[in-house]
């Protein structure tokens, strides 16, 4: 069986395999979060870029912004309404302005209605 690998994140899958006239499918099962959620990055340590998840059981304003230890904003990764659902979000290790940050350990924090929780990471350059 030869299958191509694909990159999928957190929820339900299927995988109808080839062969015997049933083609190769994936089917997500969308669900809506019952709860708020910001997960840890992966991979964390990282170089050049990570991903960071978080899930929305409803709908509204989402800020998703990453800081040195100093607490000095370095980047906004999300400023803007999502509706409820599972969401990744790619970093480059770039600040705001497209410049590299040094190896080191960030902060990132998202803040969606009265939800807020912040979490670590760090990137080895």
């Amino acid at each position: 069986m030869n299958l191509k690998v694909l990159e999928l994140f957190w929820g339900h899958y299927t995988l109808i395999p080839r062969g015997s006239g049933k083609p190769l499918a994936i089917n997500e099962l969308n669900s809506i979060p019952t709860s708020y959620s910001l997960n840890q990055n992966y991979p964390n340590p990282f170089n050049p870029e990570t991903r960071i998840h978080y899930d929305l059981p409803e709908g509204g304003h989402v800020s998703l912004v990453v800081y040195d230890l100093l607490g000095r904003e370095l980047i906004k990764l999300v400023n803007q309404y999502n509706s409820p659902g599972r969401y990744n979000i790619l970093w480059n290790g770039n600040d705001a302005l497209g410049n590299p940050v040094s190896s080191g350990v960030y902060i990132y924090q998202m803040k969606s209605g009265s939800f807020s929780q912040t979490k670590k990471m760090i990137i080895s350059r």
